[in-house]
């Protein structure tokens, strides 16, 4: 099987379990009504692995899954992680996700970038209706910085998802 085939089918499998676990188990951990990203830290590390493509289309087909499961507007989460996907999977090759401190750095800075999404995007459609900073906010920035380090070796330790090479130019 192709190596990209396979990081793909992989990605898509691991997504589904993240979203299946965080829309089922972790509604027993949650503090306020709030528990972690699961499928935000996942879509991070695919993204940063497999580069700009696989980070779009996992972003959206994560977001769009996400949307289906929850009473969020159909397309808003798929838009977000889009662009999330995109812009983690430019960092390919540039930070070392096996790193504890990179790991929390960019699940942090994925968790406020998502926020500030859909802040973004709620108070141009409906603006009296927002998304603010709550303390629920700042459980979930707490939440998956915590699990980050934790779910990126896991997810290390599975061959089909280490780095997929880019190919040369002219190659």
């Amino acid at each position: 099987m192709d190596r990209s085939l396979r990081f793909t089918l992989v990605s898509a499998a691991l997504l589904a379990a993240a979203l299946l676990i965080q829309t089922t188990v972790l509604e027993h951990v949650a503090i306020r009504g709030i528990k972690p990203d699961l499928a935000l830290i996942v879509l991070v590390f695919v993204a940063v692995q497999g580069g700009a493509m696989a980070g779009q289309v996992a972003g959206f087909a994560a977001g769009l899954a996400q949307d289906l499961l929850s009473l969020s507007p159909l397309g808003l989460g798929a838009f977000v992680r889009t662009i999330i996907g995109h812009v983690y999977g430019r960092l390919q090759g540039a930070l070392a996700s096996s790193s504890v401190l990179a790991s929390v750095v960019m699940v942090f800075a994925a968790t406020v970038v998502k926020g500030a999404l859909l802040w973004l995007v709620t108070s141009l459609l409906a603006p009296d209706h927002g998304v603010t900073l709550t303390i629920g906010s700042l459980i979930e920035l707490a939440y998956n910085a915590a699990l980050a380090p934790l779910l990126f070796a896991g997810l290390g330790r599975v061959r089909s998802l280490r780095a997929v090479e880019k190919k040369e130019a002219g190659a």
